[in-house]
């Protein structure tokens, strides 16, 4: 169910989606999880299965989900993210192609 939101409201989360969306790297199914999560009027910084930090302040919407799959799926749960190296990662290319030895992998 959708909740009641004034135009400025929805304004300021569909902001905090874009910058979440900009600054968190995520797999299209989490994208569109957080995504619907906007639409039905709440906000990024809040989580429906009430999942804390250490410190007690509440999850965003896209951490809490990883928790909640973590709890669910156990040892067998890892984010598409973070198997992909980033670009730091990724040895350089050279005009043959990569480094015969393989030690990158």
């Amino acid at each position: 169910m959708k909740k009641e939101q004034d135009t400025f409201d929805r304004y300021l989360r569909l902001e905090e989606l874009h910058e979440m969306e900009e600054l968190v790297p995520m797999t299209l199914p989490e994208r569109n999880k957080v995504r619907q999560w906007v639409y039905h009027g709440h906000s990024v910084s809040e989580n429906p299965w009430k999942y804390r930090d250490h410190d007690g302040d509440e999850l965003n919407y896209l951490d809490a989900y990883h928790h909640h799959l973590e709890q669910k799926w156990g040892e067998f749960y890892l984010p598409f993210y973070r198997v992909i190296p980033t670009c730091n990662e990724i040895p350089e290319v050279y005009e043959g192609g990569f480094p015969d030895d393989e030690s990158f992998l």
